[in-house]
């Protein structure tokens, strides 16, 4: 069926004189990791192997551009570690839209994705709990508009709806806004500032709400020829009404609110990079925020990350990376992560590519800690498949 929506898309703007451009992707990779689900008692190792694929359709005219996308990920598990975990499937296929009329470009964007739950928790949190599966529907719409060469207005909005497989799981929408003004302030130097809006809204028994509202502005700059800095800084209110939950505790502060209530706080990031040589770039991430989970929690995090590229030859590089973050939950045990890694990427021929990776993780909270050896192994093919 959407390979004849595709098909059919494609026909049409190819009739008003569309550039057309048709890539796919396959993928690879096997994971083995002494205890990949970061349990506090590991039983045993896991081995995990995931199939990729991915076909992306582009149709291109002077002012306008249409992508279709449709991926599937298949994800077998199997060792002590795994615990009978069943086989997972995860399909996603998004339609995207843009178009620019003088000074203003559009876009909008509708996608529908299904994700193995425990994975996107492991991600965000360090934590393995939840089971089943998360769909989530998502559309997206904004527009920048140039009012003169050195001011830029741009409005972002998406709003997603999130339902479990799991029925001791509630479903819960999020929308978000967002206004910005992007000044130029010199040849090298813009300065951003943007208003944000988002409310989360869960179907549960006592219809919990948590409304944000968010401010921050901040430059991005070329300090140098070498040297990028890019940060903003700001503050948010935190409106919870929430009659299951009794505290909410902003990131690195003592600071406490009553529920139903409302909390400020200050938010923050700074990115920071550095070519040192033509083969190795240096970079600093620093970030301070609070905002939903893919799951529909709260959270603040503060984190601080570390990377190094490093160019071998035109065809292999290395990437190191170590980063420290802190997770506050709304409701909750703090807790702190740290994860470490260097991969190693060659590409064998214009179209495969292999990577090698290793990386250590560690989560540490009030009651318990636990860490994890894991070892990444990936074969991938990216073509054109048109023209």
């Amino acid at each position: 069926m959407a390979a004849l929506v595709a098909a059919t898309c494609c026909a049409l703007w190819a009739a008003h004189g569309a550039e057309l451009t048709v890539k796919s992707l396959l993928d690879e990779t096997f994971v083995a990791s002494d205890n990949y689900f970061l349990s506090p008692n590991p039983p045993g190792p896991t081995y995990i192997s995931t199939t990729s694929g991915m076909l992306d359709l582009v149709a291109r005219t002077p002012t306008s551009n249409f992508e279709l996308r449709g991926d599937l990920h298949y994800r077998h598990y199997w060792g002590p570690g795994a615990q009978n975990r069943p086989d997972a499937w995860e399909p996603g296929v998004k339609a995207a839209f843009d178009t620019t009329e003088k000074l203003t470009k559009y876009n909008f964007a509708a996608s529908w994705y299904r994700q193995e739950a425990v994975i996107v928790q492991l991600l965000e949190t360090g934590t393995a709990t939840v089971g089943g599966y998360v769909d989530t529907t998502l559309i997206e719409g904004g527009l920048r508009h140039e009012l003169s060469p050195t001011d830029t207005l741009t409005w972002v909005n998406h709003a997603a709806s999130v339902e479990f497989t799991d029925p001791t799981r509630f479903p819960f929408t999020d929308a978000y806004t967002e206004g910005g003004w992007i000044h130029k302030w010199n040849r090298t130097t813009d300065v951003t500032t943007t208003v944000q809006f988002e409310r989360l809204a869960t179907d549960n028994p006592e219809h919990s709400q948590v409304l944000f509202w968010r401010l921050l502005a901040g430059p991005q700059t070329n300090l140098s020829n070498n040297l990028n800095v890019k940060a903003a800084f700001g503050v948010a209110l935190i409106e919870i009404d929430n009659p299951s939950a009794t505290l909410l505790t902003t990131p690195g502060s003592l600071a406490l609110a009553t529920i139903p209530g409302s909390v400020t706080t200050w938010l923050g990031n700074l990115e920071v990079t550095y070519k040192l040589r033509e083969t190795d770039q240096l970079s600093l991430i620093a970030a301070r925020t609070v905002a939903p989970t893919s799951l529909g929690s709260v959270q603040g995090t503060e984190s601080v990350g570390l990377s190094l590229r490093h160019d071998l030859t035109r065809l292999s590089w290395v990437y190191i990376f170590g980063g420290v973050t802190r997770i506050v939950p709304l409701v909750g045990t703090p807790s702190d992560l740290f994860s470490a890694s260097v991969a190693f990427t060659y590409r064998l021929t214009p179209e495969w590519r292999t990577q090698l990776t290793y990386r250590f993780d560690q989560r540490k909270d009030t009651t318990s800690t636990a860490q994890a050896n894991t070892f990444l192994v990936s074969l991938a093919r990216d073509w054109t498949v048109l023209p």
